[in-house]
């Protein structure tokens, strides 16, 4: 596991990375007590109260000359509610610097009400909400049951600014981990964000104890199993990739009941050739996916022993699959060069594929669509011309396809290519379907040319 304690949130793996999170720096909560699941707080609108004070007018009489912080302190600290009703019924966004002052108050006299009238202000007075939420939900968390309270508004933070850091390693940190266990299984909270809190807290356990981890891992349900169980895996897949391949080759089910493929990343991380050993040998944790998977990390790590293992591999499908993979958005010179060196067709031909779809299924997500050069490299020209005519002697609609839906600056020579082999007027024919532009023009000329 990369992370040594809880990133629990996107934005607190910057943290961890930063150094910002010392041991230490939150101080010890109190136990966990046994209570009830928490359900989502109830969205109440915050009463209209009226200032019987004046305070109100004397806070919109100070407001624009900037002289209003004292007077709305104090009654931020005072009558929080109040505060915030007068703001709500006058139905002018304050800005964030007097809700600011106002939540904070709040937050600290009564935390799931300040939370609640947060949660429901009228659109337009916050134009950012998430760093609200975030300072809010940190002054919360050092409070007693701080955990237990902003557990069901932590997911509504931005993903990209959950910086939550030390308050939330203070929590599991000083909890013995199998009471924060019991916590965690007891407070079940819809969506992602407590799917990634249980996750890398069984990362973080595992590191203690991983026999311990991995026993709570497999009382979860099925929604959080597969994510806890990567995570736990993670670190010691890290160091020890082989130990971890042994111990999965020991145990009855295998992956399964968690889900492999969070295993399958760690290890393809560390190790991919191991990772690749594996995806090969144990069929259960689904073979194909797996090795797609392993594939994809291994040609960022070490491209030339990711090419070098895909031609090695027996299985059509999957040895396909990989040379798609791997010549997806590559260089057009990269990609004929592939295509030369291969010696079976129909490996040439799936590779050359990858050239012609805006969405390839079988290739990874993180690469762009092959580009469509403004000018051709005249090596890959003659490759892919050469491809073409070749597919179309056994299988002249399929050529056609292939050479119709080419980068525009390869087509015309590729379709001449397969015309020239697709004799009968079903060539003809099909460039007549073709859409109009410069390469069913160029196709029509061909075939004038040759008296066709």
């Amino acid at each position: 596991m990369k992370l040594p304690v809880l990133p629990c949130l996107l934005s607190l793996v910057c943290g961890v990375a930063a150094g910002w999170i010392t041991p230490g720096t939150a101080p010890p909560p109190p136990a966990l007590e046994s209570a009830r699941p928490v359900q989502s707080l109830p969205l109440v609108r915050p009463q209209v109260v009226s200032s019987q004070s004046g305070r109100g007018e004397a806070f919109a009489r100070h407001f624009p000359k900037g002289e209003w912080k004292a007077e709305a302190a104090a009654w931020a600290a005072e009558a929080p509610a109040e505060f915030c009703a007068w703001l709500v019924e006058r139905g002018v966004p304050p800005g964030e610097e007097v809700l600011q002052l106002l939540f904070t108050a709040w937050v600290n006299q009564a935390p799931r009400s300040a939370l609640a009238a947060l949660e429901n202000l009228p659109a337009g007075y916050l134009h950012s909400s998430c760093d609200l939420y975030k300072v809010l939900i940190i002054a919360v968390l050092k409070q007693p049951r701080g955990l237990e309270i902003a557990l069901p508004w932590m997911g509504r933070v931005d993903p990209g600014r959950r910086a939550f850091g030390p308050e939330v390693t203070g929590w599991m940190t000083a909890l013995p981990p199998d009471a924060m266990a019991v916590y965690l299984a007891t407070h079940s909270q819809p969506g992602d964000f407590y799917e990634q809190l249980v996750g890398h807290f069984a990362g973080w356990w595992a590191e203690q104890d991983r026999a311990a981890a991995m026993k709570w891992v497999r009382t979860l349900e099925p929604r959080l199993q597969s994510s806890a169980f990567g995570e736990a895996m993670k670190n010691w897949a890290e160091k020890e990739p082989r130990a971890v391949v042994a111990w999965l080759n020991e145990q009855p089910d295998g992956v399964l009941p968690y889900g492999g493929e969070a295993l399958i990343v760690a290890l393809a991380e560390a190790e991919p050739r191991t990772a690749m050993e594996y995806a090969l040998h144990d069929h259960r944790v689904g073979a194909a996916a797996a090795v797609r998977t392993v594939f994809d990390f291994w040609s960022l790590k070490d491209a030339p022993a990711a090419l070098a293992f895909a031609r090695t591999l027996g299985d059509r499908e999957m040895r396909q699959r990989c040379l798609r993979s791997y010549a997806r958005g590559r260089p057009a010179d990269e990609v004929a060069a592939l295509i030369s060196s291969l010696p079976v067709p129909e490996d040439r031909e799936a590779v050359l594929g990858t050239l012609t779809e805006a969405a390839d299924p079988f290739a990874p997500s993180f690469l762009p669509p092959s580009d469509d050069p403004a000018s051709p490299s005249e090596k890959a020209r003659a490759v892919f011309t050469a491809e073409c005519g070749e597919i179309a002697r056994r299988d002249a609609p399929r050529a056609f396809d292939l050479a119709a839906n080419l980068p525009t600056v390869y087509r015309p020579a590729a379709l001449a290519a397969v015309l020239t082999q697709w004799q009968g007027p079903e060539g003809a024919a099909a460039v007549e379907r073709m859409d109009d532009g410069p390469a069913k023009e160029s196709a029509r000329a061909f075939l004038k040319a040759h008296g066709r």
